[in-house]
């Protein structure tokens, strides 16, 4: 036994002596991601803003029907230009016209027994109650014909106004039921387009120190020609589908015609708008990094090393950069390098662009 005891403590002996020698593990550290960052001087006031817009259908207007009824016949079709007064829509009108000249006739019938009577009323031929009861008849026959009178109307839609067609509901031969739509029409000499307001802009709107002459610029999405355009009305209650205010501004109609879904860009001096300038930090472009949605864009601010996405409004586009609002403060460190790398919360190393030169 004490031999194979002195055996075994020969073989484990050096194992545990190369044990007790060997190094400790080594544990790989990633190296710390090197960005360059700008410091955020004094902010400087937004003077112009674009907003995106949208060319809609100027007055678009529902036309409907006030009495019930089947179309007979549907004379325009959508696009097509109209002029005041003209048919657009007719109902079978057959049994209305033939109920108009059933009390057509009814009423020269009442008009002529009254005549008729007021002669024997002289020679004591009929009493004053029985002249009565046919003064009442023509004026209940004439009722009753004015109302025909107006079923026939009503049977057929008229254009209030010259436009184009926007939209045609109804074919030949369907049932339409009182004020359902069957036809919209817009006008077509003027250009009605859209934008939607931040609150921060309606919030800073006095009406006092607008330019009584003032009008913003428009250009629409193909570029060419500024045009002028004129506040026509706002909003002041939130939409429930976009959450945000709107406004519309309208302009004469182009040549060729600028038709409804055409992109623009309305360009506001805020200052002659009547609205106080905002407050905005310059930023180099390489320091926005773009969000999943249009018009979103974020930086990345830098404190102790670390680094936080905070999101941002751009109201401004030039050659200096990019003016933007809110989330930032005079003297925040924005990252201006290795956008795509960065994570929330990442420690980094930092240094300014005109030291990595």
């Amino acid at each position: 036994m004490p031999s194979i005891t002195k055996r075994l403590i020969s073989l484990l002996l050096p194992c545990a002596l190369l044990i007790a020698c060997s190094p400790e593990p080594q544990v790989s550290t990633k190296p710390v991601l090197t960005v360059t960052h700008q410091v955020l001087a004094a902010p400087v006031t937004a003077q112009y803003r674009d907003f995106i817009g949208q060319v809609v259908p100027a007055e678009l207007t529902p036309l409907s029907f006030r009495i019930a009824g089947e179309i007979s016949q549907v004379l325009i079709k959508p696009g097509e230009p109209v002029t005041k007064g003209q048919v657009l829509i007719k109902l079978d009108s057959r049994k209305a016209e033939q109920k108009q000249a059933d009390t057509q006739a009814k009423m020269v019938l009442a008009q002529k027994q009254l005549s008729r009577a007021r002669s024997l009323v002289s020679q004591q031929l009929i009493s004053q109650a029985e002249l009565d009861e046919l003064i009442a008849n023509v004026k209940l026959a004439e009722i009753n014909q004015k109302l025909a009178e107006a079923q026939v109307k009503y049977s057929v839609i008229r254009a209030p106004f010259s436009g184009l067609v926007s939209e045609v509901n109804k074919e030949n031969y369907e049932t339409v039921a009182p004020s359902e739509p069957v036809v919209k029409l817009y006008q077509s000499d003027k250009i009605y387009v859209k934008i939607q307001l931040p609150d921060v802009i309606l919030a800073r709107f006095n009406p006092e120190k607008k330019e009584t002459n003032y009008k913003p610029t428009l250009q629409f999405a193909n570029g060419g020609t500024e045009h002028q355009v004129s506040l026509l009305e706002y909003t002041m209650q939130l939409t429930a589908q976009t959450q945000a205010y709107e406004a519309w501004f309208v302009m004469p109609q182009t040549t060729p015609v600028t038709l409804p879904g055409t992109t623009a860009t309305v360009h506001i001096d805020l200052i002659k708008a009547g609205i106080s300038g905002e407050l905005g930090y310059q930023v180099p472009v390489n320091a926005l990094d773009p969000g999943m949605q249009a018009n979103q864009f974020y930086v990345w601010k830098l404190l102790d090393g670390k680094i936080s996405k905070q999101a941002v409004d751009v109201v401004q586009m030039s050659s200096l950069g990019a003016l933007v609002i809110n989330g930032l403060n005079e003297g925040d460190r924005i990252v201006t390098s290795h956008l795509n790398q960065l994570r929330e919360g990442m420690q980094v190393n930092s240094t300014t662009q005109e030291q990595a030169l």
